[in-house]
């Protein structure tokens, strides 16, 4: 270290050699006020900007807990409908044996086939001609 000291220490010798210049000049007046006043300027947006940032997270902080309590809430719907189909699937199966479930059925089959035979002529013509209302175009 000793052979050294310029190598070891560079950064000590240098603020020094920056400190004695410093004192040897005196600070212009205007130039130190104006950079208080730039000081103080960012220390207020400094300070906007970090009552900003605790606001945001709050505001963060807050919806999460909402969104929790949105997808509990929405948890439980979800499960309370699967049941609700469960129990329906359930009650189906059982009168699909019953007489009253065997009329149902055929009432739905033959609602279902009319139903169709209403759908199919317009399938029909839509793949040939285009639609209806418009008829074809020359």
């Amino acid at each position: 270290m000793e052979k050294f000291p310029s190598l070891v220490y560079p950064f000590v010798k240098f603020s020094d050699e920056v400190d004695s210049i410093a004192l040897r000049k005196p600070i212009d007046p205007y130039v130190s006020s104006r950079v208080m006043e730039k000081e103080a300027e960012y220390e207020i947006k400094y300070r906007q900007l970090q009552e900003k940032a605790l606001a945001y997270e709050s505001r963060y902080k807050e919806y999460r807990v909402e969104l929790k309590k949105e997808k509990e809430k929405w948890k439980h719907k979800v499960l309370s409908m699967e049941n609700d189909i469960k129990n329906l699937m359930e009650e189906f199966q059982q009168r699909k044996n019953d007489e009253e479930g065997k009329l149902a059925m055929m009432h739905l089959l033959q609602v279902d086939q009319s139903v169709n035979g209403l759908i199919q002529p317009y399938k029909r013509s839509r793949n040939d001609e285009g639609p209806p209302s418009l008829g074809k175009l020359s």
